[in-house]
């Protein structure tokens, strides 16, 4: 499996030429990653190419990827070449100054959940991440398999869509109350002097 293995969101130093992300096969065969994409929060994709070997490491700095990570409340996404989401990284609160995101552990629950551990530490670009896990471990849990053109409905479009859903309504209401005197007397009980 491909995963993204470390982030360095909060370089010393300008972050355009200090932040990377990192990848690692974990597996016993190379991955074609021809038509994966990276993704950030703020919808900024990466198309990725290339080769990655079994147990290796593929170093993506940002002069290349053109991606910014945030310092705050950081995400990234992976999916494979049909679009489905195979991994995510994702930090609460703030970076800390010169310091990797490092994944030291991954398991999936019985819900294809994915339960990622990370930690704060070193960077270690290119190479296998060095930070223990015994202190201040980073949990966090994804659905796997999402695609990558998934909409979804937030808040803000939810009470748009309602609105929307609502003056239509109120629009064919009226209509139908001006051209039938009927459905006028069943909301407004006989009030002829409505129709006119």
């Amino acid at each position: 499996m491909i995963f993204i293995n470390e982030l360095l969101p909060n370089p010393v130093g300008a972050d355009a030429k200090g932040e990377f992300i990192e990848l690692w096969n974990n597996g016993t065969a190379p991955v074609n990653l021809n038509g994966w994409i990276l993704r950030t929060d703020a919808k900024k994709r990466f198309k990725l190419s290339g080769m990655i070997d079994p147990n290796g490491y593929l170093l993506l700095p940002r002069s290349e990827t053109k991606l910014s990570l945030k310092n705050t409340d950081g995400k990234i996404f992976l999916y494979d070449a049909v679009g489905a989401q195979v991994d995510q990284s994702a930090f609460d609160g703030s970076a800390p100054e010169g310091e990797s995101f490092n994944r030291v552990g991954y398991r999936a629950d019985a819900n294809s959940a994915a339960i990622q551990q990370f930690v704060w530490g070193k960077p270690t670009p290119g190479t296998k991440n060095g930070v223990a896990a015994e202190t201040n471990i980073s949990e966090a849990y994804y659905r796997t398999g999402i695609s990558l053109n998934s909409y979804s409905l937030n808040g803000v479009s939810v009470a748009g869509l309602s609105l929307f859903t609502g003056m239509i309504f109120a629009a064919i209401l009226w209509y139908a109350m001006k051209r039938d005197k009927y459905i006028a007397q069943l909301f407004f009980g006989g009030d002829e002097d409505f129709r006119r």
